[in-house]
């Protein structure tokens, strides 16, 4: 509350001036005393106040209508709170619903189905008789591509399997007697499957084939606890700043979007490109549309995606919770990346909630990662190993229809082997945000592939070329180039125009006089040595 002396305060409720008296600075306005009241009871609100979707309400109204009520007795819970997943708790009620002990802050608990909530050890009981009387499940997707028949016409290749082959039909054991090359543990025929004729053809296991693999080395990118692509929505109050500021405390309000507005639809289902189409609902005023597609010879699933948004304070996120144990996760930033932490052991860690970050994320443990990829979101978020992309808010000040209507965007997730460097990721993310065009063009067209300029070393990106800023050299170009692993590298630039002179210039395209900052060039070759992340302008003039 405040007093002033000052004219042109305008009350947020009754629109009247605010005249030489106290009044309430409350939600980025200013009220009367008398106006700042319950939407419901009408009472005068003093020192304690809550707001839900801009209207106020007194503490006994706002957990009448808004609060969560307990997972086990069902009453609202205004006080201390235990969170077990998405489930809230009164700590008298967060209890083994198995042994009856009380579950104390900090002893080990687990939610079985989701909401079954048993301590540590009754957990690992029930998880145990649970995978003694489960039957076992294929985790992973198969795809059959063909092959050519063996030189001496028998088909098939050898299975050895754990299971015996008598369960089989006679069709499946003739095919799998010849030329023993491979081991899977298990083999779960539908009987679409039942009649294949399997020597003509060669499996593939989440897209790695299998010839010389066993199906243990394949490795699912995904955690096999949680579903990948999880629309996820939190309450966005900043404390000031609407537009400005993200406070830590959103990620306690996290609700996940499943409620379907249209059943998955498949859209293409040809031998280069298969996708499928579904809706969401996020409220009466939003929804999701999205198209997932895989694309022949492409590396990464890519999501086209729709959003209608009408919300007010709300954050949309997706995420992948990843199989990857990894202590950071890197950011792609303009002309390099950086990393951020993976947990929350010191307060510094803690401030990292969400990262700033341009084309691409990675999360990456030795020889294996997954990579996720956007065309214009700027948000990341990485904690326990689940990846997340920020997507859409809804802030009302300083303007209350910032972000309303229908945004389309598009990402991708792209598991990978080795590390992001090794991978391509940093290329791919730029062929998403930068498609090939195409045209149609009058007379015969070349079949054969062109490019002005090509860089020997994937570590040299070239990022720029643009004209001369001095219009009076109309014959010039500007390259820039970056090193884009982060260590030393050298690289051929290589151009299909007869290259006059290649000079070294900065951000101002001035010339660098100095020696050492010359460019090598050999028959129209330009060497060049990076250091790490450094960043090398070049002004070439061509002999046209």
């Amino acid at each position: 509350m405040t007093s002033v002396g000052e004219q042109g305060r305008i009350c947020a409720k009754c629109s009247k001036g605010i005249e030489s008296e106290c009044y309430v600075q409350a939600l980025n306005f200013d009220w009367h005393q008398t106006c700042f009241r319950c939407t419901k009871c009408d009472k005068c609100l003093t020192t304690w106040y809550f707001e839900k979707d801009g209207k106020l309400y007194c503490k006994k109204d706002y957990w009448d209508i808004y609060g969560e009520a307990c997972n086990r007795c069902g009453l609202v819970i205004t006080g201390p709170v235990m969170v077990a997943g998405e489930h809230r708790y009164h700590p008298e009620c967060f209890q083994c619903i198995s042994c009856r002990s009380y579950i104390g802050d900090g002893d080990a608990y687990g939610l079985v189905e989701r909401s079954k909530l048993f301590c540590g050890r009754c957990y690992k009981k029930a998880k145990n008789q649970e995978s003694d009387s489960r039957p076992s499940e294929n985790k992973h997707s198969i795809q059959l591509l063909d092959i050519p028949a063996t030189p001496d016409k028998k088909r098939g290749l050898d299975y050895t399997l754990e299971k015996r082959l008598s369960q089989y039909s006679q069709s499946v054991r003739d095919s799998l007697q010849f030329n023993p090359q491979l081991t899977i543990t298990d083999l779960d025929l539908s009987p679409e499957l039942d009649t294949l004729s399997v020597g003509d053809r060669i499996l593939e296991v989440n897209g790695i084939s299998v010839k010389d693999n066993s199906i243990e080395m394949v490795r699912n990118a995904i955690s096999k606890d949680y579903h990948g692509n999880q629309f996820v929505i939190f309450d966005d109050i900043p404390l000031f700043w609407d537009a400005w500021d993200v406070m830590d405390y959103h990620l306690e309000t996290r609700k996940p979007i499943n409620e379907k507005l249209q059943h998955v639809k498949i859209l293409d289902e040809g031998p280069l490109r298969a996708s499928l189409e579904f809706s969401l609902k996020i409220s009466d005023k939003s929804y999701i549309k999205q198209v997932i597609s895989l694309d022949a010879e492409s590396p990464y699933i890519r999501f086209d995606t729709e959003v209608t948004w009408h919300e007010n304070r709300k954050f949309l996120k997706v995420e992948f919770p990843t199989s990857i144990h990894s202590m950071q996760a890197s950011y792609d930033i303009q002309y390099g990346h950086l990393q951020r932490t993976n947990h929350n052991n010191t307060s510094w860690d803690s401030a990292q909630f969400e990262v700033c970050g341009h084309k691409w994320a990675d999360i990456s443990e030795h020889g294996y990662g997954l990579a996720l990829m956007n065309d214009c979101k700027y948000g990341y978020s990485c904690f326990d190993n689940v990846l997340r992309l920020s997507l859409l808010r809804s802030p009302k000040a300083p303007d209350e229809t910032a972000d309303m209507g229908v945004h389309q965007f598009t990402y991708a997730v792209m598991p990978h082997k080795g590390s992001f460097q090794e991978a391509g990721v940093i290329q791919q993310a730029y062929d998403l945000n930068c498609p090939l065009f195409t045209t149609e063009v009058q007379g015969e067209v070349s079949s054969t592939s062109h490019s002005y300029f090509k860089v020997d070393n994937s570590q040299i990106i070239l990022e720029t070329v643009k004209m001369c800023e001095d219009q009076t050299k109309d014959k010039t170009v500007v390259l820039r180039l970056y090193e884009s692993h982060g260590g030393k590298g050298k690289a051929v630039l290589t151009s299909s125009l007869p290259v006059k002179t290649a000079k070294r210039c900065n951000a101002l395209e001035e010339i660098i006089e100095d020696t050492h900052k010359s460019v090598a060039g050999i028959e129209g070759d330009i060497h060049l040595t990076f250091q790490p992340f450094e960043i090398i302008s070049i002004m070439v003039e061509f002999n046209l």
